[in-house]
């Protein structure tokens, strides 16, 4: 993004040099907390609530002084991982941040999945772009959410998911058992599990992967479990994958889209977790579903 810092509030022309996020886009989140207390990192011109402190530091002000904080914050590096480590330790009521989503950034798995809500929307036209951003951004809600702020996530086009509820996903040997049937093979090159269509999912540490699809990745799943410091089990997680992949591929939302998963069919994909079960094994269901 360089200097130039996307900030949220008033619709502004393109030549202002300026490109914040139109207020048809974020006053019904606003209207779903009765107003924001305070905007922290907005400029003067640019803002959502009453209160902005970003001239007086919004970093160094103490955000529970107020109930209601939103926050969207620059994407320059470095910058994510400030603003969002200080919504995961406020004490401030609820606070809404809008980031660029890139699961595979330490922002997304430290702070974003420490979220009390992520709301993956459309694409964001902000004002001054003809087209809209070339990336997918994420709404995160840290504290109480508000029902009506829930409501209006849920009624919005896009993926809302609740990071920290591992108890609200099915079992997912329901969907396995009615998923495509993988055949498993060991060969020279390891353990794969094979698609109908010829997909290969094998073990990162057999060196034999075409695609990498680990968390680093833009395939990575962002549901950590219990034995990596997250809250899922191994099929809570991929459950949660599941549903977060159906998602970005049907909308065009986050970090992937169908076409970026259509490039992998046929190919071989790796993940740390083979042969045990995997979110691999989503994406090679999707390809044998919609194989030709």
């Amino acid at each position: 993004m360089g200097s130039r810092q996307r900030t949220l509030g008033g619709e502004l022309e393109s030549g202002s040099g300026q490109y914040n996020t139109p207020l048809s886009e974020v006053k019904p989140i606003s209207d779903a907390v009765d107003g924001f207390d305070v905007d922290v990192c907005a400029s003067k011109d640019s803002n959502l609530a009453d209160v902005n402190i970003r001239e007086e530091g919004g970093l160094a002000a103490d955000w529970s002084e107020y109930d209601t904080v939103w926050c969207n914050h620059p994407y320059a590096r470095g910058e994510p991982e400030k603003w969002l480590g200080e919504a995961v330790e406020t004490d401030a009521q609820t606070v809404v941040t809008l980031s660029r989503c890139d699961t595979s950034t330490e922002y997304f798995r430290d702070y974003l999945m420490e979220a009390d809500l992520l709301h993956f929307p459309d694409r964001i036209a902000f004002v001054g772009e003809d087209n809209g951003a070339d990336f997918a951004n994420v709404y995160g809600v840290f504290g109480e959410v508000p029902d009506e702020l829930r409501a209006h996530f849920l009624s919005e086009t896009g993926v809302t998911i609740a990071p920290g509820r591992s108890g609200s996903t099915r079992v997912i040997s329901e969907w396995l058992h009615d998923a495509i049937s993988f055949e498993q093979r060991e060969d020279g090159d390891g353990v794969a599990l094979v698609g109908p269509d010829g997909t290969r999912l094998v073990d990162n540490h057999d060196g034999h992967a075409d695609h990498r699809i680990g968390r680093s990745s833009k395939f990575g799943n962002p549901f950590k479990t219990e034995q990596d410091g997250g809250d899922y089990t191994r099929t809570g997680s991929v459950e949660m994958y599941r549903g977060w992949f159906h998602g970005c591929v049907e909308t065009g939302t986050g970090p992937f889209d169908a076409d970026d998963v259509e490039a992998l069919r046929g190919e071989q994909i790796g993940c740390w977790c083979v042969p045990k079960l995997c979110h691999g094994m989503v994406i090679l269901n999707y390809l044998a579903e919609t194989s030709g």
